[in-house]
């Protein structure tokens, strides 16, 4: 990058640390139990949502505390880095059953997906495209609600959606304060079902919020003190909720970590993990945490340094992902502790490249 970009980049960055000061993030209303989108719903008059959501969440039957108590239309088309086009599909879905409302439930998708739509909703003349960037939605949007499932993304508490161009394959981030969901639903019981992979990968990527936001220049006291917070939960509790998915605390305090991990990256940014790692699941696996695990190790030795976090008893993951088989439900018969695992689904078939999924480093040592 030459020194002329270099300039444009940090002085960008220095104008909108300076905005923020004169720009009010409005968190969102927290609800913690999924039967009280029934209040939700009929405290604000609305009464037919469109529900978005995967495939496999819409198998597992988790919506029915939705669907049991109002018409609804169910757009269930989510895959992991949503496009364009599912945007679309989930745009016309809601304009054509005449909804009132958006819900999205699930991970990072299908909220991001949520987002997009209700981003499109309310700038019905522009493409998708037109919206990407830093506020550019600016019009009033229709009522969203989030419902995280996966306690990894945090996007229930951000302003970002990030989308996947159909045609360029380019990922784009729309952002704007609008996108911020009105409520939000966290409910610890939604996550019982992730498996032990998807659960220490999701926790990774709540944990790089977290680390990167702390380790910024944007950061105040108020954030620092949530960030570091959200750090040690994800600590203490991912690896108990590793051993024993059912553990009721873990599942809580992992889950509302990862919603403050997403308010504090919100308000002051991530970094270099993200940067590098961003790109990659696009084109290699679906848990964007995988990435973000590799990358942050490369990282663990200065991050220990400058969170001085000498006293909090930190985990390496031992031999987590030792054996895929047993997590994901995968054949692993008959290989050798040293065999390397690849994934045989998404865009990229031939030249993937292989996922090592066991012995992963520890993120830190014993202080």
């Amino acid at each position: 990058m030459n020194i002329f970009k270099i300039i444009y980049c940090r002085l960008y960055q220095s104008i909108l640390r300076f905005l923020k000061l004169f720009i009010k993030y409005k968190q969102p209303t927290v609800f913690y139990h999924i039967e009280d989108i029934k209040m939700i719903l009929a405290s604000n008059n609305l009464k037919k949502p469109l529900i978005i959501c995967g495939k496999n969440l819409l198998k597992s039957g988790q919506i029915n505390s939705i669907t049991n108590v109002t018409d609804c239309y169910i757009f269930s088309n989510v895959k992991p880095n949503p496009d364009s086009d599912i945007v679309y599909q989930a745009f016309y879905a809601y304009k054509s059953n005449r909804c009132d409302c958006v819900i999205s439930i699930g991970g990072g998708s299908s909220i991001d997906c949520g987002k997009a739509t209700i981003a499109l909703l309310a700038n019905k003349n522009k493409d998708l495209y037109q919206l990407k960037g830093l506020l550019k939605v600016v019009r009033k949007t229709v009522p969203f609600i989030a419902i995280s499932t996966t306690a990894g993304s945090g996007s229930e508490a951000t302003i970002a959606s990030v989308i996947v161009d159909s045609k360029t394959k380019e990922k784009y981030v729309i952002s704007d304060y609008s996108l911020i969901p009105s409520y939000v639903i966290l409910d610890y019981k939604l996550t019982f079902s992730l498996s032990s992979y998807q659960t220490v990968y999701c926790g990774i990527d709540a944990l790089t919020h977290s680390l990167e936001a702390y380790l910024g220049k944007a950061i105040n006291n108020h954030y620092k003190q949530i960030a570091k917070q959200a750090i040690k939960d994800i600590l203490t509790y991912l690896p108990i909720a590793f051993n024993n998915p059912k553990d009721h605390q873990a599942r809580e305090k992992l889950l509302l970590a990862s919603f403050n991990s997403g308010v504090v990256f919100t308000n002051c940014y991530v970094g270099y993990v993200h940067a590098i790692s961003q790109c990659f699941p696009l084109y290699f696996i679906d848990f964007v945490g995988e990435f973000r695990i590799c990358t942050l190790t490369a990282y663990r030795f200065s991050y220990k340094s400058a969170l001085n976090l000498r006293n909090i008893r930190v985990f390496g993951i031992p031999q987590v992902i030792a054996r895929k088989s047993e997590i994901t439900g995968s054949g692993n018969q008959g290989r050798g502790k040293n065999h390397i695992h690849s994934y045989n689904h998404g865009p990229v078939s031939a030249s993937r490249s292989p996922l090592i999924l066991h012995e992963l480093p520890g993120l830190f040592q014993y202080g």
